[in-house]
Order: C-alpha cells, then sequence, then structure tokens
C-alpha cells in the first residue's frame, strides 16, 4: 500500500491539535461546571432546613407596587413588582423585550437588563426565594425568574423584587425572547 508520508504526518499534526484543542476545551468547561457545583454545594451547606431570608432583613413582599405581565411566546405570564426601591427602578425601565437565557438549569431562567444600578443599603441581597421570584442580581445586572423550587437557596445573593403568580413553570422549557410590561 503506497501514501504519501508528509500527508500522513500533516493529518497527525492536525489531529493532534484538534485532540489537544478538545481536551482543553473539555477541561475548561469542566473546571467552570466544578466552580458552579462548588458554589451549589457551599449553598447546601449553609441551608438551616427553610429559606429564610439573610442578616435579618425581611422584605415586604405583600405589598405590590404594580402589576406586570410577562408574555413568552403565546403564554402571558401574571406577576407582581413589590414596593421596594430595587424593585421601581426595575418597573421605571418597563416595557421591556428582551432575551432569556439559562443560569441555573431545573431552578431558573433569566435576562439582562439594559440599565446597571446598585443595590440599596436597606435592601440587602440574600440567599432565599419562593417559588416564582422575580430576583435582582446587580453584577449582571440581571432578573432571575425562579421557576423551580429545587434548591435550597439561590446560587448567588439577589434582591427580591416581585413574583410570577401564574404558570411560572412555562418558563423552565420556553428558550426566547419575552415582554415585560405593567399592567393596564
Amino acid at each position: 500500500m503506497h501514501y504519501n508520508f508528509k500527508a500522513a504526518v500533516s493529518v497527525a499534526i492536525l489531529l493532534a491539535f484538534v485532540q489537544g484543542y478538545a481536551k482543553e476545551k473539555t477541561l475548561s468547561i469542566a473546571r467552570q461546571e466544578q466552580t458552579y457545583s462548588n458554589e451549589i454545594n457551599s449553598a447546601d451547606k449553609n441551608y438551616q432546613g427553610s429559606v429564610l431570608p439573610v442578616n435579618g432583613t425581611v422584605y415586604n413582599t405583600s405589598s405590590v407596587y404594580v402589576e406586570i405581565t410577562i408574555t413568552a411566546g403565546n403564554t402571558m405570564l401574571d406577576a407582581v413588582l413589590f414596593d421596594n426601591k430595587t424593585a421601581k427602578m426595575v418597573a421605571d425601565m418597563l416595557p421591556l423585550t428582551i432575551l432569556t437565557w439559562h443560569p441555573a438549569p431545573n431552578f431558573a431562567r433569566a435576562f439582562d437588563l439594559p440599565e446597571n444600578f446598585s443595590y440599596f443599603d436597606d435592601e440587602p441581597p440574600q440567599m432565599s426565594y419562593e417559588l416564582g421570584s422575580l430576583a435582582y442580581w446587580e453584577p449582571g445586572p440581571s432578573i432571575a425568574m425562579i421557576y423551580n423550587a429545587s434548591r435550597t437557596q439561590t446560587v448567588v445573593p439577589v434582591v427580591p423584587i416581585g413574583k410570577i403568580t401564574s404558570n411560572v413553570h412555562t418558563l423552565e422549557n420556553y428558550d426566547g425572547q419575552i415582554t415585560i410590561a405593567k399592567k393596564e
């Protein structure tokens, strides 16, 4: 059998490069997954048997500032924004049409805000949540929409700004653009 030695060497070098790249990419993904897993495990170790506010801060989640709708495809979800400074900052940005992303599969879908603002001193971030929570994460700046109560607490500290009150599980399999608006 006759073959071209240069071609064989070139193929071997190319194959080694591709394998090395794939191995490095796999290691990079594994490191990211391990970091994420460590954050989750660390959060779970701090779990005391119930989801409670951190640092004694209790947010007024019974006082509604404004009712909103979140439209995901053909589904309209009802929601409220609470009467707190952070929620009011978000309300001032409405209406929004924005893409969602999935930072925590089987837990929350999120979207990025067009503007960033700092946490307020009297509204410190916390790790507690409830099903349907809308929660602000300042470094994003992002809003998490928690569609499944599958964790003991959030992965990162957030400020509760509202709650989805209907069809929250719709967000689990929805991948696309949403529109958020104040109810008329």
